[in-house]
């Protein structure tokens, strides 16, 4: 069977029979737009609240002459068979609903979501089973249908207003990408036409550019321990490159006394924010998102905005919020962090912390964590509040005296390794000392796959909801 849909309005479409088959057939038919007559001496009651014409007659060859089409759904084969028979010779595209191999043509289940038609066929071996999968996929894919009447809407000003060639073509490419499509399903059907609107602007204006460059800047605090950079950093931008297809992605760290001492100390050079922005600028690259790693949204991130905005006039660049900005992010990385929470201990996670107001945003943690049933973690810092003294005094008075650390950093290094995990002074030998059973997981944040997902999701943000010009 070769799949094809037919323009039926305003046609004749004949039907042989007056049963429950043949009123399904009449009903998807007079949806379709079609003139539907009735052959058979007698109907089924639900036929008469349908616009058909009914011949009450035994079938005979000149009943369907002038058709389009001709449905054979009686409950007599040989009359069945006599149908496509005289439907043949007449040139009339013919089917029966008992004899799919012998038909011109089947009718399908078909899925229908307004703007979106879907036809499931199991060609003719149980057409039940192709009803059940329509109602599947009714549900799955029920966006589908605003995202067609969007890009239907937007496709007649393309047509109208852009010329033809490589613009049109990359545009509508753009429209229908996975890219597009995940940001309506991902960020509701409001953001995805905020997007395609954008696009559109740009190609308007003949902002678009065919060759137009475009990356990702993940911008880091950084780190000098080359053990855990690929596996948080490095790991970040690799779940970046793979959601945003045709973007080149690009690192930057934002504190000077880790590029220095990680290119003294392991040959390795990182640019901080304004040289990888003028090696963009150099490049010929046009549209930017400068993602953030960070934490919070503290100094180093503000001094980030900073140096990224005295690109404004250069570049198209969109800022990437740190990973807990609103409500929201405090929830999704309770959610992120659920599985390596343990149960039958206490958990102490270790944040940076800062002077900063944004400090607040640890204790709002701490909250959170709580306020979503994990009574049993307690966020602390190491240069803010909640220091660990306090975190002390809340927890003497746990029945058990055990404890798993922790740390709340992108990257496990000096902290984790030392202020948390080390010897004199840190977190573990302070419990130690008071009697505490401790264990301690050194892995940063990048290294969950939920916490990466998060990065993501910020970037995506960016993408369309804080261009600047």
């Amino acid at each position: 069977m070769y799949p094809v849909m037919l323009n039926v309005k305003n046609k004749i479409c004949t039907i042989v029979g007056g049963g429950k088959v043949a009123l399904r057939k009449a009903k998807g038919l007079l949806k379709s737009g079609a003139s539907v007559r009735i052959v058979s001496p007698n109907i089924v009651g639900d036929f008469r609240a349908l616009k058909i014409e009914h011949i009450r007659d035994v079938y005979s060859t000149k009943l369907i002459e002038g058709s389009f089409l001709v449905i054979a759904a009686t409950n007599d084969e040989n009359v069945n068979r006599k149908v496509l028979s005289d439907a043949g010779r007449l040139g009339i595209l013919a089917s029966s609903a008992s004899d799919a191999d012998s038909s011109d043509f089947i009718l399908p289940a078909s899925a229908n979501c307004e703007n979106i038609q879907i036809a499931v066929s199991t060609k003719g071996s149980f057409p039940k089973l192709a009803r059940r999968i329509c109602k599947e996929i009714e549900k799955q894919y029920a966006i589908y249908s605003d995202i067609a009447d969007i890009l239907g809407r937007y496709r007649k000003i393309v047509l109208e207003k852009v010329p033809e060639g490589n613009v049109m073509d990359k545009l509508f490419e753009l429209f229908a990408s996975d890219f597009a499509v995940n940001i309506a399903k991902e960020h509701g059907i409001s953001a995805f036409e905020n997007f395609i609107s954008l696009e559109c602007e740009k190609a308007l204006k003949g902002e678009y550019k065919i060759m137009e460059k475009k990356a990702v800047l993940v911008i880091s605090f950084g780190t000098t321990h080359t053990d855990t950079l690929e596996k948080t950093i490095g790991a970040v931008e690799k779940d970046i490159a793979e959601a945003f297809e045709g973007f080149e992605i690009r690192r930057a760290f934002t504190s000077k006394m880790v590029i220095e001492k990680l290119k003294k100390e392991s040959n390795v050079a990182v640019d901080d924010v304004k040289s990888a922005l003028d090696r963009l600028c150099a490049e010929g690259f046009s549209e930017v998102i400068c993602q953030s790693t960070h934490i919070i949204c503290g100094e180093e991130f503000h001094d980030m905005c900073k140096a990224v905005s005295a690109f404004s006039d250069k570049l198209s660049i969109k800022v990437g919020m740190p990973l807990l900005t609103s409500s929201n992010d405090y929830m999704d990385l309770v959610h992120a962090l659920a599985e390596a929470l343990p149960k039958e201990k206490l958990c102490l996670l270790m944040g940076h912390g800062t002077n900063h107001p944004a400090n607040s945003a640890y204790p709002a943690l701490d909250y959170y964590f709580k306020l979503l049933g994990f009574s049993n973690v307690y966020v602390g810092t190491v240069e803010g509040f909640p220091e660990f003294d306090t975190v002390l005094e809340l927890i003497q008075k746990a029945e058990v005296k055990k404890a798993l650390l922790m740390p709340l950093m992108l990257v496990a290094g000096e902290h984790a390794k030392n202020d948390m995990a080390g010897g004199e002074n840190s977190w573990k030998s302070r419990l130690d000392a008071l009697g505490w059973e401790t264990e301690c997981i050194v892995k940063g944040l990048g290294e969950y796959e939920g916490v990466r997902k998060l990065y993501v999701k910020h970037a995506k943000e960016a993408l369309y909801t804080a261009i600047k010009k």
